[in-house]
């Protein structure tokens, strides 16, 4: 897997590194399991905007930015924390907040897709 190939906000080294394996395994086991659990969650957290759904948006927020550390996209780690943190704290989220998570979701899934 070639690192200028990665994607924006991609750190593969790094995702290896956090997951114990190496880029060949990242790119043939990992990437593609990451893709099949996360594919449903960008309709999610649409559906969840839609009905003001702030929990399940809390939610949503939390198991990305946990996934967002293991693939190294530490710029997209932060905003998933800081829209979950903000629904936490305030029990809302701005749309533009929301719509940023989303379009850095599918812009990472867009990514791993490209790359496999």
């Amino acid at each position: 897997m070639d690192r200028h190939e990665q994607g924006p906000g991609l750190d593969f080294d790094q995702a290896a590194c956090h997951l114990g394996v190496n880029c060949k395994q990242l790119e043939t086991m990992i990437l593609p399991t990451f893709l099949r659990e996360y594919e449903g969650i960008l309709q999610r957290v649409r559906e969840a905007q839609e009905t003001s759904d702030y929990r399940a948006l809390e939610a949503w927020g939390h198991r990305a930015k946990g996934a967002y550390f293991y693939l190294g996209a530490d710029g997209l780690q932060a905003e998933a924390e800081a829209l979950e943190t903000r629904i936490r704290e305030e029990k809302t989220a701005p749309v533009e907040e929301i719509e940023g998570f989303a379009e850095a979701l599918q812009t990472t899934l867009d990514a791993i897709r490209r790359l496999l």
